[in-house]
């Protein structure tokens, strides 16, 4: 096997108590955007970085410990992949991203943003787990995003732990707090556009939801439903309905007490 890379020992930085190596091209690599040559991110030795396959540590970003990067798999920016972690197949972790633990990014699952996937987690297949500007996402303990899931969050914290296992084509927008597999509730296929309609438990003991461009909380919603089909009264109904089935599967839900536990993992 020809090695694609080599590790510049004149080139190096202390992280976490590690010693890290940044890595330097070794040929061509042209569906990589890598010329022989170039420079890399960092490494602490061959195991974390496969020589096969199309997999590429760019810039700053970081793999050390046991953690391994392989298939075709792509960190980017600062992201960082570390303890026993496996980052492989077609992923992306990029935009200071953290993959810690047994966690496992497979398939062509995408993580950006200020996003800790720990624990045994796993994000697979086509889902997506983004955080924007200054919120967060931790995807802890047992749980599993995968098929086509979409996990965006632009304010208000999102925490994914217990045993939670999500899929399809649902969306989880900001605020959610997910611990097991009742704490999501979707429909599909509804509206006037045939889309999914996905519910969920927020940290506050709101009900959240998305519904196409629409992301907040299920009273919002229901204003939202009035306003937009006041002259559809068979879609108007079909949403009140599913409204009143959601409120029925969560109507034991109660704020969570105490500080949220994203706070542990982004000290600031």
């Amino acid at each position: 096997m020809t090695k694609k890379y080599e590790l510049v020992k004149s080139i190096s930085i202390q992280h976490e108590g590690h010693t890290l190596y940044r890595i330097r091209a070794l040929k061509n690599m042209l569906d990589l955007g890598v010329s022989r040559g170039d420079l890399g991110g960092y490494v602490e030795d061959y195991e974390n970085l496969s020589q096969e396959g199309n997999c590429w540590i760019y810039d700053h970003a970081k793999c050390w410990m046991n953690g391994h990067v392989a298939g075709n798999a792509k960190l980017m920016h600062d992201s960082e992949v570390y303890g026993h972690a496996v980052v492989s197949d077609r992923t992306r972790v990029r935009r200071g991203a953290k993959v810690e633990g047994n966690a496992m990014i497979v398939g062509n699952a995408y993580v950006q943003g200020n996003v800790l996937v720990t624990g045994f987690s796993t994000v697979a297949d086509h889902a997506s787990v983004s955080a924007l500007h200054s919120s967060t996402v931790v995807v802890a303990e047992h749980a599993t995003i995968a098929d086509r899931v979409e996990v965006c969050c632009i304010d208000d914290p999102i925490h994914f732990g217990g045993h939670t296992y999500l899929r399809g084509r649902v969306r989880i927008g900001s605020g959610a707090y997910l611990e097991k597999g009742r704490d999501v509730l979707s429909f599909y296929p509804v509206g006037s556009e045939n889309g999914v309609l996905t519910t969920y438990a927020r940290y506050d003991g709101s009900i959240g939801v998305t519904r196409g461009c629409f992301a907040g909380t299920l009273e919002k919603f229901e204003q939202k439903v009035q306003e937009t089909h006041a002259n559809n009264e068979d879609i108007k109904q079909e949403y009140l309905k599913l409204s009143e089935i959601v409120r029925h599967r969560f109507r034991d839900l109660k704020p969570v007490e105490g500080e949220h536990p994203n706070t542990q993992f982004f000290k600031a």
